[in-house]
C-alpha cells in the first residue's frame, strides 16, 4: 500500500471524525465503515459498484477489513492499529 494513502488512512480511522457503521460503506450523515473512510479521505466513490474494485487494488485485498469492521467489531482504532503492523 502506497505510504502516504496508509499513513492518511490509519489519521483519519483515529481522528474520531467518523462514526463507524457496518455492513455499508457510508451510512447515515458521518457514518462509515474503516473502508469507507478511506473512499473519503481520498474523494473516492462510496457506490459499492465503483468502490471494491478500487479498494481491492489499494488495499491488496479489503476482506480482512470487512471481517474486521463488521464481523469482529473492532474500533477503528484496533482496525488503524493493523493497518500499520500489517500494510
Amino acid at each position: 500500500m502506497n505510504a502516504e494513502l496508509k499513513a492518511k488512512w490509519v489519521e483519519a480511522l483515529r481522528s474520531g471524525e467518523y462514526r463507524q457503521c457496518r455492513e455499508q460503506l457510508h451510512g447515515f450523515e458521518n457514518q462509515y465503515c474503516c473502508l469507507g473512510v478511506i473512499c473519503k479521505v481520498v474523494n473516492h466513490s462510496t457506490d459499492p459498484d465503483r468502490a471494491y474494485r478500487w479498494l481491492d487494488i489499494v488495499t491488496g485485498g479489503y476482506g480482512p477489513f470487512v471481517n474486521m469492521n463488521d464481523h469482529e467489531g473492532k474500533s477503528f482504532t484496533e482496525i488503524a492499529d493493523y493497518i500499520e503492523k500489517s500494510l
